[in-house]
């Protein structure tokens, strides 16, 4: 509805006009929080809203009370555990790196994001905080340990997609890494996984076949149905195939944007569309 709606402003001249009033109410009521908290059952955080695409990431969608993907952090909430080893696989501005810090916090977290602007905020949210048990790294977790690319932003990009293609004009290189090479140059063994990194899942998870060969870990990962196809040449039923290979049972988190936190089985035979959240878990 948003993007239909834009399309008709747009036909209509009226695009520009409405978004500079959209923006006039936003600061009017918004302008002024320079913070937003973060109150669900046990967990107390606070993340900076003081500059604009923080702000405008958490309000007005979540204001009052609201929060991001509810299914996926009260699953945070009943799973991690306080000396868990978590990755965090497209941190983003930090949101469930924090979440992670303070539920796991005789542990570690390990925050990777591929985009440098987002690097910032996710240390400023630590910061307020006061959470000092996360590595925060500025790297395209892949299934190489080369290069990466990512199209040029002016801001914060929370849609930017890693690419080996080679006619893209404006981009950035990215350090590539593989889990399976990190967590052995570290001397770590994660039980949490957090993956949600716009299509790039398959790479990351052939990225770490033998750390997946191990016992009791635990993965949610966001599946990008069209955009595995579109811009990875790859299928979900690979991912599906992967996990299952190694032993893993999968659940769907049905309609994960909400509180509801409804599971179906995915077995082999499973179709997946639109993006879906898997939680998957291999027990020893």
């Amino acid at each position: 509805m948003k993007h239909f709606k834009r399309r008709i402003l747009k036909k209509l001249g009226l695009f520009k006009v409405a978004k500079r009033i959209n923006n006039y109410y936003f600061e009017k009521k918004y302008g002024h929080i320079s913070e937003y908290n973060l109150n669900v059952k046990h967990l107390r955080l606070t993340y900076t809203t003081k500059d604009n695409y923080s702000k405008k990431w958490f309000f007005p969608r979540y204001a009052n009370n609201k929060y991001h993907e509810p299914s996926a952090t009260n699953l945070f909430i009943n799973e991690i555990k306080p000396d868990d080893c978590i990755l965090d696989i497209g941190a983003h501005i930090g949101f469930f790196t924090c979440i992670a810090a303070r539920l796991a916090f005789k542990g570690t977290v390990y925050a990777f994001e591929v985009d440098q602007k987002c690097i910032p905020i996710i240390n400023e949210n630590l910061k307020l905080n006061e959470l000092k048990n996360v590595v925060v790294s500025n790297y395209a977790v892949s299934d190489n340990s080369d290069i990466e690319k990512i199209p040029i932003s002016t801001q914060p990009n929370p849609g930017l997609k890693i690419s080996t293609n080679t006619e893209i004009a404006n981009y950035n290189e990215v350090k590539a890494i593989k889990v399976d090479d990190y967590i052995k140059s570290r001397n770590i063994l994660p039980n949490f996984i957090k993956i949600d990194i716009e299509g790039a899942e398959l790479k990351a998870l052939k990225g770490m076949t033998h750390f997946l060969k191990k016992s009791n870990i635990k993965i949610l990962v966001e599946v990008h149905v069209p955009t595995l196809k579109d811009y990875f040449n790859s299928n979900y039923k690979e991912i599906i195939e992967l996990l299952i290979a190694n032993e893993f049972q999968i659940k769907e988190i049905i309609a994960h944007r909400s509180g509801n936190s409804k599971f179906r089985k995915i077995d082999i035979n499973s179709k997946l569309k639109g993006n879906t959240m898997l939680f998957c878990e291999k027990f020893h």
